[in-house]
């Protein structure tokens, strides 16, 4: 078998395991695939997700997923917030937290607008301290606290501002 008949193999086998399964669809602030939010705690992390984009006009969503099957977070956490397209097309300024409950991982998936505020280390730091909640299953109120973190990382933009990169020391 020639190399580009096995190339095109490969590709197809590809294709079609990162189709195997449907990606949820994000409609609503909180999809909560993995049925561990209280309708309480569903509720609370809507309201806060909902005035949190009135006021900085950034737009979030929380997804929890029983698991990933096998896929890395990272993976997956970008193919969903490709498919769902949240936040400013210009700002590009959509943030996603995925929760995957039993592979015990987490993410923050953010476009590109919204990384000078929110930088990789910065997000680790976030999502770091949840752990306490998770461990305790306490998952609305992990839910509510990275909204809040996030939230207050972007409470000085309006629906209309820009998003610059924050200035570095000399």
């Amino acid at each position: 078998m020639s190399s580009l008949c096995r190339w095109l193999l490969l590709q197809a086998f590809v294709s079609s395991a990162a189709t195997a399964h449907a990606l949820p669809v994000i409609a609503t602030p909180v999809v909560d695939e993995a049925a561990v939010l209280g309708p309480a705690d569903e509720e609370t992390i809507a309201a806060a997700l909902v005035a949190m984009r009135a006021k900085t006009g950034v737009q979030m969503a929380v997804l929890t997923v029983t698991t990933l099957g096998g896929e890395p977070i990272e993976d997956y956490a970008q193919a969903v917030f490709d498919a769902w397209g949240g936040g400013s097309k210009t700002r590009n300024d959509g943030v996603l937290f995925v929760l995957a409950i039993n592979d015990r991982q987490s993410r923050l998936e953010l476009g590109y607008g919204i990384e000078p505020l929110i930088t990789d280390a910065r997000a680790v730091e976030m999502l770091d301290r949840l752990r306490p909640a998770l461990r305790a299953g306490a998952y609305g109120e992990a839910g509510l606290e990275i909204v809040t973190a996030v939230a207050e990382a972007t409470d000085h933009l309006t629906p209309e501002s820009t998003i610059d990169a924050p200035s570095r020391p000399l």
